[in-house]
């Protein structure tokens, strides 16, 4: 992306408007017509791919809100759906996978204004699905909607597949999960501290309410969830939220408790 600024800008974007109006102007318009934009002029493709374009139709909460599929024939082949612009577009390939690979068991999150695909496993068609044919990895696949262009992130320290996961201001924190080492599930105490540190510090209700859905559901999922949140002493901490004024807070922190003492097998029949 071009980090050119808006008083770089030697040419009007639109006669008869300053550049900085004519781009704030430009920025309310939804990303399913940048394809059409681009196309007016040299200059408007220049100042839509640059980065004070994007960073000011971020901070203008104009960003929108998309919603992404992945193709079942072929597992690096993402779609976009634009609400705002009532379109479908197509990304560009994604970097892993190909079509001879069945990609599944992943996670994505929305951040910073950028699409994350986490983790997951490769099945390759050509063979009979079995637990020992799965390829884990670790990686982290960053797509920016400004860029339209996939890049890759930092790793994860460990590959994981079926794990549980939530985005918290610009930060992804991940639970749980397995992988072929450990089949029983990964313990990620170190995440579950990070959660119960937000339980501690956090003022931010939908943190907390995060915080205690995460932690119920990897009581729910992990074959000895209830026994490390115990010894992480989450108990007391998730309990002094039950009586929180935000409802949504309040119905999490309960249902973390309910799977706390019930566990996941008699928790469920209370959740209606």
């Amino acid at each position: 992306m071009e980090s050119v600024g808006v008083d770089e800008m030697s040419e009007s974007i639109i006669p008869g408007l300053p550049n900085d109006l004519a781009l704030r102007c430009l920025a309310m318009i939804s990303h399913g017509y940048h394809g059409l934009l681009e196309c007016v002029s040299k200059r408007w493709k220049r100042a839509i791919r640059s980065k004070y374009y994007a960073d000011l139709k971020a901070e203008g909460g104009w960003s929108g809100d998309w919603l992404f599929v992945l193709g079942s024939n072929n597992s690096a082949m993402w779609l976009a759906y634009d609400p705002d612009a009532n379109r479908w577009r197509p990304l560009p390939q994604m970097p892993g996978p190909t079509s001879d690979d069945e990609f599944c068991r992943f996670s994505c999150a929305n951040i910073c204004n950028k699409f994350l695909v986490i983790g997951g496993c490769y099945i390759p068609r050509s063979t009979v699905w079995s637990e020992t044919n799965l390829l884990e990895v670790n990686s982290v696949i960053v797509f920016d909607t400004f860029k339209k262009e996939w890049s890759t992130a930092a790793s994860m320290s460990t590959k994981r597949i079926d794990f549980a996961y939530t985005a918290i201001g610009e930060k992804v924190y991940l639970a749980g999960g397995r992988n072929s080492d450990k089949l029983q599930g990964l313990a990620s105490a170190q995440i579950l501290r990070v959660l119960i540190t937000i339980l501690d510090t956090s003022t931010d209700p939908r943190a907390l309410a995060v915080a205690c859905y995460d932690l119920s559901q990897f009581i729910k999922y992990h074959p000895a969830g209830r026994i490390i949140v115990l010894d992480l002493k989450a108990k007391d901490r998730v309990m002094k939220l039950m009586n929180h004024e935000n409802a949504e807070v309040m119905k999490n922190a309960l249902l973390c408790i309910q799977r706390l003492f019930l566990g996941a097998k008699y928790a469920s029949f209370l959740q209606s």
